[in-house]
């Protein structure tokens, strides 16, 4: 299974940017001073897994969220890793309908997002207490 890497970055730069308590436009103007200047609605974009990096973008980004450059990586390889540990285990079960198979996955969606958005959630309360 391969992570979309667009959408895990949009989702890995909200909740830092968030967690730092920047808007969209100071983490673009962040950026800029870093000599890589990105539009707040190109923020946007990337955030909603909508945008590609190229790498020197991806290196300023990181140092604009006070991230060091394989804490990506490694965000990544647990959202891999889950990923390969609920094949292995689908692969072990007992063989699904179509039907179940879609349930398992609108399930897992479901919770994954319920997860996200209750690390926002925890990001907000700290932005405003």
């Amino acid at each position: 299974m391969q992570p979309d890497f667009e959408k895990l970055m949009g989702e890995y730069v909200q909740f830092h940017r968030r967690e730092l308590g920047l808007t969209q436009e100071q983490l673009a103007a962040r950026l800029a001073e870093l000599g890589e200047p990105m539009h707040a609605t190109a923020v946007t974009r990337l955030e909603r897994g909508g945008r590609s990096l190229r790498f020197n973008e991806w290196v300023a980004l990181m140092q604009a969220l006070d991230r060091p450059l394989p804490d990506f990586f490694a965000y990544v390889s647990t959202v891999a890793d889950f990923g390969e540990r609920l094949s292995l285990e689908m692969q072990e079960s007992e063989p699904l309908s179509l039907i179940e198979t879609a349930e398992q996955v609108n399930t897992i969606v479901a919770l994954a997002s319920t997860l996200m958005s209750d690390a926002l959630d925890r990001v907000r309360d700290r932005e405003n207490p």
